[in-house]
């Protein structure tokens, strides 16, 4: 299961294991993949032709359907709901790969998280022990 935010203008997508990613959405390849989608801020609509319909992000609302993508590739969408001035740029994709590759890219997203946190830390020692904590 996936959990796919829009937001003005882009796409969010947050993995059970932890993992998230914006604009792309990276899947396995013969594994059905279950989205649960919703907006942060107006009406979107997500939209991959070659993957099925256009599916509503509604604020406050959670739509869910589910694809199975057979082979490996790249698929390209938008949003498919006016939502903006720059409602033309709020692209999406997503991206199909064999599960081996998958499990790696999983992995690579958790270390990037990890990273993150720990830079976060220790910029806020330092914030703290500069402002007297």
């Amino acid at each position: 299961e996936i959990k796919v935010s829009g937001q003005q203008y882009l796409w969010r997508y947050q993995y059970p294991n932890g993992a998230v990613s914006f604009q792309e959405m990276v899947v396995p390849r013969d594994r059905t993949v279950t989205l649960k989608i919703t907006s942060n801020d107006v009406v979107h609509s997500w939209w991959i032709p070659k993957l099925g319909g256009k599916f509503d992000a509604v604020p406050g609302l959670t739509n869910e359907t589910w694809f199975k993508a057979t082979e490996t590739g790249t698929f390209e969408g938008q949003c498919a709901e006016l939502c903006g001035a720059n409602h033309a740029f709020m692209t999406a994709k997503v991206t199909v790969v064999e599960p081996d590759a998958y499990a790696r890219w999983v992995e690579n997203q958790k270390q990037l998280i990890k990273q993150g946190q720990a830079g976060a830390q220790k910029q806020k020692k330092r914030l703290q022990g500069a402002a007297g904590y």
